[in-house]
């Protein structure tokens, strides 16, 4: 049920991409005009209806633009940075445009780099900016420190460790719970039946992968939310430094006014879906995506990070 929950999600965010995109004026294109959209794809996923999805979008976005239109996923790992993956398809001239997640978008901030230009934020939850949280059985913990030397997991370990943080706990994973491993949250039962059997005591994500899932409305689930702190932005999307400012335009107005736009009222499914929209990169999103490389540079998180991935993940390969 929950991967089909996660495919039913990357449908509706092939649809509001297609929504955005779709908007560009055709009249203003020329002819010979050619972009390259590219999708990211947590390996594994690269193989459902959402590449079905993104094939039909490049057609879709063809006859609207009058323009050669190629969409593809662009599939990465665990552990591996997407923003590299991104600056290396732009500079061999294959993406023009794709997204970045928020820590990524803060690493290249507080670094001066401007190779890659941010237009807008997929908000989910009416926000720019995205919470991570741990989640336990219900009732049995209160408070964050309760969780020390318990059973840990997660497929994100820099969201946990930035939520400890953030709680006056500035210690490796390894170090605050008792033992720590990898799971996946795509799909996320793996997770929530390790609180059920009890093989783990608490995981940490992203507050909307387990909203989506439906743990936090369910009245049979035994999930619940601890701990949730704004850790970063969701995800920003980039065009290529010197993609014409017109169209740069263009494309920020499209995706920015789509969900109330009547001609793209077919995808308004996927914006009730993640009860958000496209939204401006505003000043909340920047300011948290800062302060996130910033607690990541100064704390040596990332090396922290690649060592779970070498430890915990199985085949994990690195970069």
């Amino acid at each position: 049920m929950e991967r089909q929950t996660k495919h039913r999600f990357l449908v509706a965010v092939a649809a509001v991409i297609a929504a955005a995109l779709l908007a560009i004026p055709a009249a203003t294109q020329q002819p010979a005009e050619k972009y390259n959209l590219a999708v990211p794809m947590i390996e594994g996923f690269e193989q459902t209806k959402f590449i079905e999805m993104i094939q039909q979008m490049g057609v879709a976005l063809g006859k609207k633009m009058g323009c050669d239109i190629k969409s593809q996923p662009l599939v990465f790992k665990y552990g591996q940075r997407l923003i590299d993956l991104v600056r290396s398809g732009v500079k061999a001239g294959k993406i023009d445009i794709s997204y970045i997640n928020g820590l990524e978008h803060g690493e290249a901030l507080i670094a001066g780099e401007t190779d890659l230009t941010p237009v807008f934020i997929l908000g989910m939850q009416k926000s720019t900016v995205e919470k991570a949280c741990f989640f336990v059985r219900k009732g049995e913990f209160k408070d964050i420190s309760e969780l020390r030397g318990k059973k840990f997991k997660a497929s994100h370990p820099l969201l946990s460790r930035a939520i400890l943080y953030k709680n006056g706990i500035d210690e490796p994973l390894d170090k605050f719970f008792g033992s720590v491993g990898y799971a996946t949250d795509s799909p996320l039962n793996p997770l929530v039946d390790g609180l059920k059997n009890k093989s783990i005591d608490v995981f940490g994500t992203y507050l909307h992968t387990v909203w989506l899932a439906g743990e936090l409305t369910k009245k049979d689930s035994i999930v619940q939310a601890l701990g949730c702190e704004d850790v970063e932005s969701h995800w920003v999307f980039v065009a290529r430094k010197d993609m014409p400012e017109q169209r740069k335009a263009q494309l920020i107005k499209a995706a920015t006014t789509a969900h109330k736009d009547k001609e793209f009222a077919q995808f308004q499914f996927a914006f009730t879906m993640i009860n958000g929209h496209f939204m401006p990169v505003d000043d909340k999103a920047i300011k948290i995506n800062k302060e996130y490389a910033s607690m990541v540079k100064k704390g040596g998180w990332r090396k922290e990070e690649a060592e779970f991935f070498k430890k915990y993940h199985p085949g994990y390969k690195g970069k």
